[in-house]
């Protein structure tokens, strides 16, 4: 004799217990997205700038996974009894015209004027100039698409030219500033 199959019914605990997991999926799913700042836009606007003084490391590779290179400027700042502060890096090409092993950048620390910096770091200062800043805190690769992506349509919008290097300045809060030098155009 053929054994006849009955569909079983979800149980109505089953359903509880897979709607409490879809609820705490997407609300976790969602916390992470608010903490990355997936919600926020970026601060954009003009700004002339102070000099900086600058220890670091010259890197030639992607802009990506700088945290190992500026562990190591720290550590030889440490070595000369100059504390590590402010992290901050300079890209000098632009991503979508420099493959990306062939872009260069400038790795490290904003330190005071009269630190002596030794080998193997280099110093530069950097002087005040005129730039477009957008801040954003939250995740990096977030916010660099998105102030890169509002520093480019304020100076649309506002009738300037980004030019590069562009500087980024991690402050301890996990604030990032990003600047882009800029000229008014000339029509």
């Amino acid at each position: 004799m053929a054994e006849s199959k009955k569909d079983n019914p979800i149980s109505p605990k089953m359903l509880i217990l897979t709607l409490v997991a879809m609820i705490i999926t997407l609300g976790g799913g969602a916390s992470v997205m608010l903490y990355l700042g997936a919600f926020k836009d970026p601060e954009v606007y003009r700004s002339v700038t102070q000099e900086y003084h600058f220890a670091y490391i010259s890197h030639k590779g992607p802009y990506t996974n700088i945290d190992p290179i500026l562990e190591e400027v720290a550590k030889h700042l440490k070595e000369s009894d100059i504390q590590a502060v402010t992290p901050c890096a300079m890209f000098m090409d632009s991503v979508s015209e420099v493959q990306e092993a062939d872009r260069q950048s400038k790795i490290g620390y904003l330190v005071q004027r009269n630190d002596y910096i030794a080998a193997p770091l280099e110093q530069m200062s950097i002087p005040s100039r005129e730039v477009v800043v957008a801040t954003f805190e939250g995740g990096t690769l977030l916010g660099s698409h998105k102030a890169y992506t509002g520093m480019r349509d304020w100076a649309r919008a506002n009738g300037y030219q980004l030019m590069l290097p562009a500087f980024e300045i991690y402050h301890p809060e996990g604030k990032v500033e990003y600047q882009l030098p800029i000229q008014k155009k000339q029509y």
